[in-house]
């Protein structure tokens, strides 16, 4: 079972809010929001961290394990004494975070937009071009092309790749170096795609918006 949990990141945090999560963090983790210039950012980044501590308590961990985050060669987190696994994205005005005690997951959240397409055909194959042709409305379904894609990546925890196009994907699944993914559109908003991506089927226990005044309950 996999459980999600977003929030909102359209307003400054009272300063109070963002000390409090800055005290459940490692000082280099700190020291990487700070590095961020827009608000916006760094307080996506904080806010990622803020989830995951929700998502830490409910599944019964101390939100203490912050502080003993460890990031692979790929830069992907994880924290050993967790048996589980999480990923955290964001983009335009949402933070997500998933979880799962017993499989190995990604999570990732495009914002819905009109782009010119043709600049990102090095992400689609001949497959995806054929999706987007027939839909009913092309930007979403690119934007849900490419979050399946991300959220397949970040499951297999190797990082960003050259060859986006060699992912194959539709509604239910996704194939990447000869491996089958299962993946779940979530509803996080309208105007987003945002997909999570597992070896395994995909039972969603919980999607459901976080307010940052739950901190008191950590």
């Amino acid at each position: 079972m996999i459980d999600i949990h977003f929030i909102e990141n359209t307003k400054q945090l009272l300063p109070e809010y963002e000390r409090s999560i800055k005290t459940l963090l490692a000082s280099n983790e700190v020291d990487q929001a700070k590095r961020y210039r827009r608000w916006q950012d760094k307080q996506a980044y904080l806010l990622g961290k803020f989830l995951l501590a929700t998502l830490l308590k409910k599944h019964g961990y101390s939100e203490k394990l912050l502080k003993d985050i460890h990031y692979s060669e790929f830069k992907r987190p994880y924290i050993p004494q967790v048996k589980g696994d999480f990923n955290i994205s964001h983009a335009g005005d949402f933070v997500t975070c998933a979880f799962s005690d017993n499989q190995k997951i990604g999570i990732d959240i495009e914002r819905i937009q009109q782009i010119d397409m043709s600049i990102y055909n090095y992400i689609l194959n001949d497959d995806d071009g054929k999706r987007i042709a027939i839909s009913t409305n092309k930007y979403i379904t690119f934007f849900d092309i490419w979050s399946a894609k991300e959220a397949i990546l970040k499951a297999h925890g190797c990082g960003l790749v050259n060859d986006l196009d060699k992912i194959e994907v539709n509604d239910e699944v996704g194939i990447f170096e000869h491996t089958i993914y299962h993946l779940k559109k979530l509803p996080i908003h309208s105007d987003y795609s945002s997909v999570v991506a597992s070896l395994t089927p995909i039972k969603i226990s919980e999607c459901r918006e976080v307010f940052i005044e739950e901190f008191s309950t950590l």
